[in-house]
């Protein structure tokens, strides 16, 4: 595999975790949400934005070096989260971000492409902050 193609491999599994994520999937959902789960759902709006931001960025560097970006189907696993509570989900939510960030530190490792590295090392720092938030939430309903 060529250098770019390589880079463009790597980006496109990164942008298939993404677009598998559990949070994406939580603005189609509708989990149902309690008074106890209204500042967990304030805390997830701009999560689900921004990882849909993450897919934008990875199918825009993807496109720009000349690959096509894959198609991801939502997680089967996630067809269990409809209605149900927002604070039930949140340790699931906890360890999908958990999972999110080992895929980008992984790939990250393994991007020599200086850009796509600074995109997948941006991205893993946004999923380092979502975690701190949905830590703040945890420690605020304890």
């Amino acid at each position: 595999m060529t250098d770019n193609a390589t880079t463009v491999s790597l980006l496109d599994e990164v942008l298939a975790t993404e677009k598998r994520s559990l949070v994406l999937r939580l603005a189609d959902a509708n989990p149902f949400v309690t008074w106890a789960g209204v500042r967990a759902a304030d805390t997830l709006r701009p999560i689900i934005r921004e990882q849909a931001e993450h897919a934008d960025w990875l199918s825009e560097a993807i496109l720009q070096r000349g690959g096509a970006p894959s198609w991801a189907p939502p997680d089967p696993r996630t067809g269990s989260i409809h209605y149900v509570d927002l604070v039930y989900l949140l340790p699931r939510i906890v360890r999908d971000e958990q999972h999110l960030l080992q895929v980008c530190e992984s790939a990250a490792a393994r991007a020599a492409d200086p850009s796509a590295n600074e995109l997948i090392r941006r991205i893993a720092g946004r999923h380092r902050q979502h975690l701190e938030q949905l830590a703040s939430v945890a420690a605020a309903r304890a």
